[in-house]
């Protein structure tokens, strides 16, 4: 149950960045890097197309790829497992009543601090999160942009920055010359990719919504037991206009200080030197490339596809029948994923995890 009352007013107070600068986006450069380095450094059977493809390949075992049809039932269970990871969906009745105790509870906590949330600069935030989410992309590739512009003490990361770099300006040119491989999976196939992602996601958040394993045969019956009784849920008297906005405010928050840590006037000098050197690299890519590197960064794990795949040939009759399940109308699933998302930002800022019972709950069930 997401209830917010051990977490002091304070603690929301210092997650509030202090914006008062100026910032540019991130410079074509820098996107042109990640794209490079998206196409596989060196080694074209790097791409992540090319590894889901086979991934897929080898959890098929050589079979077909079935031919899924969209599931509206596999959709909202992926939008119920948003909130399922936080707050227990079972049982049904208590349901409203956790809503409601979590609501007041972040309320008292937080309330003091929505008005800041909600007034930080537009622009100056949206490219500080446009240069974060561009730094922890280019990290996960193996290049730190700060060791690049000789802004870090490590001296083995730069190397090996500077290295990683070489590579994808190599891999960039060579595009210019000759086209590169085209992407791996065709539209049915990445849609069963993303169907088999789906129902890996539904296997592991079927315990937190009452449900039995996937591969149960009574997973089905539950199934639509749950969804019926969520669908006979009146939405609550609750404004919760504002809770997606804060929830996507805070994400950018999340995301900005896991990419630059604490923002002081140091730490923005060194950001905006860092774009400064980003933005004189000259890392030409072709339009056709930075397309399908637009494709590369959409695409599911292939961990989870695998497992989806693995899931599918284990119990193909209950999701063959959840794609022929019609779908009730559930008024209070926008609030659930609303709740789920915000919660979940929350607990993992503040570094809380959710607890069962609240030990000084004002707001008791």
């Amino acid at each position: 149950m997401p209830c917010f009352c051990i977490a002091p007013t304070q603690s929301f107070i210092n997650l509030q960045p202090r914006i008062s600068f100026a910032i540019a986006p991130p410079p074509m450069p820098m996107m042109n890097l990640r794209a490079a380095l998206a196409m596989g450094v060196g080694d074209p059977s790097e791409r992540a197309d090319l590894r889901l493809s086979a991934a897929m390949s080898a959890a098929m075992g050589g079979h077909p790829l079935p031919a899924l049809r969209a599931s509206a039932a596999l959709n909202v269970m992926a939008q119920l497992s948003v909130a399922a990871r936080i707050m227990p969906l079972s049982p049904l009745d208590k349901i409203l009543a956790h809503i409601q105790q979590a609501i007041e509870s972040l309320k008292a906590q937080m309330g003091p601090t929505l008005p800041f949330y909600m007034g930080l600069p537009r622009v100056p935030m949206m490219n500080l999160v446009a240069a974060a989410r561009m730094t922890l992309a280019l990290r996960a590739q193996g290049v730190c942009p700060f060791a690049l512009a000789g802004l870090s003490e490590d001296v083995a990361l730069g190397e090996a920055s500077k290295a990683r770099m070489n590579s994808a300006m190599q891999t960039a040119a060579s595009l210019r010359l000759r086209p590169g491989l085209p992407f791996a999976l065709d539209p049915m196939q990445l849609a069963v990719a993303h169907q088999f992602a789906a129902m890996a996601n539904v296997s592991e958040t079927a315990p937190a919504m009452g449900l039995p394993p996937v591969t149960s045969p009574n997973f089905m019956q539950m199934l639509q037991n749950m969804l019926m009784g969520l669908a006979k849920l009146a939405l609550p008297p609750i404004d919760f206009s504002n809770m997606l906005p804060l929830a996507m405010k805070l994400d950018d928050i999340a995301t900005i200080n896991e990419a630059f840590g604490e923002m002081t006037p140091a730490q923005m000098s060194r950001i905006n030197a860092m774009l400064r050197f980003m933005a004189r690299l000259n890392i030409p890519m072709p339009d056709l490339a930075l397309a399908l590197s637009a494709n590369l960064a959409n695409l599911p794990p292939a961990s989870a596809v695998s497992s989806g795949a693995n899931l599918y040939a284990s119990a193909r009759a209950n999701f063959n029948a959840m794609m022929r399940m019609q779908m009730p109308r559930l008024p209070i699933l926008p609030l659930l994923m609303a709740l789920g998302a915000l919660a979940a930002l929350l607990f993992k800022a503040l570094g809380l995890t959710p607890a069962a019972n609240c030990p000084g709950c004002k707001f008791p069930i």
